[in-house]
């Protein structure tokens, strides 16, 4: 079970299964380690910011952008002898077509697959 704190945080315990446990002591053994000579934070204060770098790490990696690949402009001509990279078509010359609709998509992951 896991509850608001006193300052507003979250606290609580919790149980995983073996595989997920071991995935993240290495983690956070991995993460939880002093910064540098002088880091006397306790053991605990390590974890607790080793497990909010790694959710927002995990955050950060989980965003996904979904573009039309009629949508993105097309590659420049380059002409090697005069170096010149510009467009040979100015960009209003023809809009392009309207987006398609995005195939779809699987459910989101539940919590229980998620891989960390």
């Amino acid at each position: 079970m896991s509850g608001p704190s006193s300052g507003g945080g979250l606290e609580g315990e919790f149980s995983l299964p073996r595989e997920a446990a071991a995935r993240l002591r290495a983690l956070l053994d991995a993460y939880a380690k002093p910064r540098a000579e002088g880091d006397d934070r306790p053991l605990r204060v390590r974890q607790a910011d080793a497990f909010i770098a790694l959710l927002e790490q995990k955050i950060a990696t989980e965003l996904l952008v979904l573009v039309n690949a009629e949508s993105l402009p097309t590659d420049p001509a380059i002409d090697a002898a005069a170096g010149d990279t510009s467009d040979p078509e100015p960009a209003d010359s023809d809009p392009p077509p309207p987006p398609k609709a995005p195939a779809t998509l699987p459910p989101p992951a539940t919590p229980a697959a998620l891989p960390w």
